[in-house]
């Protein structure tokens, strides 16, 4: 991992368990008010670098999770 992404993934991480299901039982995305209460709480500082290398990752997951996976 690159020092520069080190943040935005443990932003990552510390989100992770506030995924949004979907009727199907698949993965929808992040529930972006418990993640927004999770940063809150925590007490971060994200700037808009980090929350939009958070939706990165999180298309990327949603795509793993979901077994979708198109590319590596």
């Amino acid at each position: 991992m690159y020092p520069e992404n080190w943040d935005t993934c443990q932003l990552f991480l510390s989100v992770s368990t506030q995924w949004r299901m979907g009727s199907a039982g698949g993965i929808v995305g992040l529930d972006y008010t418990a993640v927004e209460a999770a940063i809150t709480r925590l007490e971060m500082k994200v700037t808009k670098t980090q929350f939009r290398g958070l939706q990165i990752m999180e298309s990327a997951a949603i795509e793993a999770i979901n077994g979708k996976l198109t590319h590596v």
